[in-house]
């Protein structure tokens, strides 16, 4: 396979993957975090941790592993490709995250012992 081809390939999967499918992941993870800020001070504790922040990581690990398990095919023919996840809006995302699902915490009373 020439360089050619193969570039052109990675360029498609790059596309694809911010295209729809990295969009609807994001807004996902935005989605989950914004139940955890307007979610019921008392019914958050006992939910955050599987259902929100599982959720979460759940749909971030799904989106880095995206592109690179296809990547990870070319690299078993020999070919020496590597790409690195650098989708800085997905990082920002999960920033974004973080911090929402951290203020609904501090927001409740048990915060202290969570």
């Amino acid at each position: 396979m020439s360089k050619v081809k193969i570039s052109g390939f990675i360029s498609r999967l790059k596309d694809y993957h911010h295209g729809t499918r990295g969009k609807t992941r994001r807004t996902l993870m935005l989605t989950y975090s914004n139940v955890a800020v307007h979610a019921p001070k008392e019914q958050l504790l006992s939910r955050v941790e599987a259902d929100i922040t599982g959720n979460v990581l759940h749909h971030y690990r799904t989106s880095c592993q995206t592109l690179l398990i296809a990547v990870l095919h070319f690299v078993s023919w020999g070919l020496g490709i590597t790409v690195t996840n650098k989708d800085m809006h997905l990082k920002l995302t999960l920033i974004q995250n973080v911090t929402e699902i951290s203020c609904a915490i501090l927001e409740t009373r048990d915060s202290q012992k969570f």
